[in-house]
């Protein structure tokens, strides 16, 4: 019997999210059972028990910017990431067959997609925009109350897993959004290394003094790290002092980026190295 790896996701089946570890397992080449989970600390805590081999988590939005609480989910747990995907999302106004957009009076979402979706809620005073804990589990609050002047927005495959209709497609305020997915697994758990170059994730704490980031910038350019994002987050139990979170393409081995990331700063982590991926068209 073929063994199915375990992938976890926040959200209920046919979220963004579980569309991201649809892709992935193909990335994988494996045999997959998703697993849902109610939130993204649960992701990593079945990483981190071993009850999932690997947790889908998205990292940032084309259109809303980075998705913290998983930024500061890889620097505190004992994971690392190995893969990254840029999924499409498009939003779509999910309901019940039959029913018009012009008699939806609410609509139900996770606040990531709400706020993705502002043009809609502009453009139809009257609508209303309520907060839910997940994208698809929202079309099955409103297929469960049962409330014909009560929507969802969500993904294609959430409406097929729930039995519900599509209303009204590609809500979304930007036709090219899309997010960017993690794919992690347990920091002591093998993996080839990807051949050069790659990109990696790292974060670093920085001394509070002048030219630490453009030192650490410099050092990182001088080893052939070619910078694609930085983010800062604060550090909560040290207020008004930041950790930076970096990916670069890189071609040499992960010893001169250590030594770089060293000279400057007082912590530092690597996140992942994985195999660059390319945004899908939309």
């Amino acid at each position: 019997m073929t063994k199915h790896v375990a992938i976890g996701y926040q959200g209920a089946p046919g979220a963004f999210s579980h569309q991201a570890a649809i892709a992935f397992a193909d990335q994988l080449e494996v045999k997959a059972r998703f697993v849902s989970c109610q939130s993204f600390n649960d992701v990593f805590q079945g990483v981190l028990s071993g009850s999932t081999e690997y947790g889908a988590v998205p990292l940032e939005n084309s259109s809303i910017g980075a998705i913290t609480a998983n930024y500061d989910l890889l620097w505190t747990s004992d994971t690392k990431m190995i893969a990254e995907y840029f999924l499409p999302v498009h939003h779509h106004l999910i309901g019940f067959e039959g029913v018009s957009a012009e008699s939806i009076k609410a609509v139900y979402s996770h606040p990531a997609a709400l706020d993705q979706c502002r043009g809609l809620f502009h453009n139809r005073p009257g609508l209303s925009a309520r907060v839910h804990w997940d994208t698809s589990g929202a079309v099955v609050f409103v297929k469960e109350a049962a409330d014909k002047t009560q929507a969802a927005i969500a993904g294609e495959l959430a409406a097929q897993e729930h039995g519900m209709s599509i209303i009204e497609r590609n809500v979304e305020d930007y036709s090219h959004n899309s997010t960017r997915f993690a794919l992690i697994t347990g920091a002591n758990t093998v993996q080839p290394v990807p051949t050069t170059p790659y990109k990696v994730s790292c974060a670093v704490e920085l001394e509070h003094k002048s030219g630490t980031l453009a030192g650490v910038l410099n050092s990182l350019a001088a080893v052939g790290g070619n910078l694609t994002k930085i983010e800062s987050r604060p550090i909560g139990e040290t207020p008004w002092h930041y950790r930076f979170f970096m990916d670069l393409e890189i071609v040499s081995g992960l010893e001169p980026l250590e030594a770089a990331l060293k000279i400057y700063s007082k912590n530092f982590k690597v996140l992942g190295r994985y195999k660059p991926s390319l945004p899908v068209k939309v």
